[in-house]
């Protein structure tokens, strides 16, 4: 049978250890749901941004021949790297956490390139002309 002092110390080691196991599943759920945050941020962002530059090029198409319009695109998504690019009259928003967006777009007629910064959307004819 154990003394008076060691079942102390017993039992403080069984609370200790229950409720270090308790703090950390608390904590692994925390970090778990910002995670999941950021990803829901992104994706948000992501779609943001392939219906604006879409809306934004439908507009100049729409306002006819020599209407221009200049937009900034972010260098980043939340601290995602991403890539943008014109596809078969679609916007394509490339996330380096492995999703696409994209967004079809009226004009078929593209040329250029977006880039993150600074793009000028001008519309000639028909045609949109993407520069910066």
């Amino acid at each position: 049978m154990l003394t008076k002092k060691a079942q102390s110390a017993v039992e403080l080691v069984v609370m200790f250890c229950m409720l270090s196991l308790i703090f950390t599943v608390f904590v692994t759920n925390i970090i778990y749901k910002n995670a999941n945050l950021k990803i829901q941020k992104v994706n948000q962002n992501s779609r943001y941004i392939s219906d604006w530059v879409s809306t934004e090029l439908n507009n100049v198409y729409i306002q006819g021949y020599g209407y221009s319009r200049n937009f900034t695109l972010p260098v980043d998504i939340i601290g995602y790297n991403y890539s943008i690019r014109i596809v078969d009259h679609m916007v394509l928003v490339f996330v380096a956490n492995n999703n696409t967006y994209l967004r079809k777009t009226i004009p078929e007629n593209i040329s250029g390139e977006l880039k993150k910064g600074l793009n000028c959307v001008t519309n000639k004819n028909g045609v949109i002309y993407v520069t910066h």
